[in-house]
């Protein structure tokens, strides 16, 4: 399924300009089949960000099975306590950008598709799951506004 409407926009995506989530939802879902039968080689990583508060990021990635969620401001991020990697994981952006996900950022696929509906639908820091400091440097290596809008 295709979604001409609905492109990222310098590798993310404004959540408010998106009427339907399911929309939303759909590409992802989308973006992680085109990813075939090897997700080893990475996956790929969207910004989210609503319209009123540009600070605050839901960086949502589709790895196969698994999934990659970061909250992030650009100085700090925060990852779900229930994380499963722990390692940094390859992941990419729209545009190929090489934006490897922090230890224990990867949670099941449907639980990354739940975290964005409900970013979506409250435009803050969703409450589904738990975000706690990675076990690393919470430090972001690349500012997540540069990113967006360059």
């Amino acid at each position: 399924m295709t979604h001409p409407d609905l492109e990222p926009k310098d590798d993310g995506f404004v959540v408010d300009t998106i009427s339907d989530v399911s929309c939303l939802i759909d590409y992802l879902r989308d973006a992680n089949a085109s990813l075939g039968s090897h997700p080893e080689h990475g996956g790929t990583v969207y910004i989210l960000t609503s319209s009123q508060d540009r600070e605050h990021q839901l960086l949502a990635g589709v790895r196969g099975e698994r999934g990659s969620l970061v909250w992030a401001t650009d100085q700090v991020m925060y990852v779900p306590s229930v994380g499963i990697n722990d390692d940094y994981v390859d992941y990419f952006t729209a545009t190929d950008v090489d934006y490897n996900q922090p230890p224990h950022s990867e949670v099941p696929i449907e639980t990354v598709y739940a975290v964005v509906e409900e970013f979506h639908r409250t435009r803050t820091r969703p409450e589904s799951v738990e975000w706690v400091a990675p076990p690393t440097s919470a430090r972001v290596s690349q500012s997540i506004d540069d990113l967006l809008f360059g």
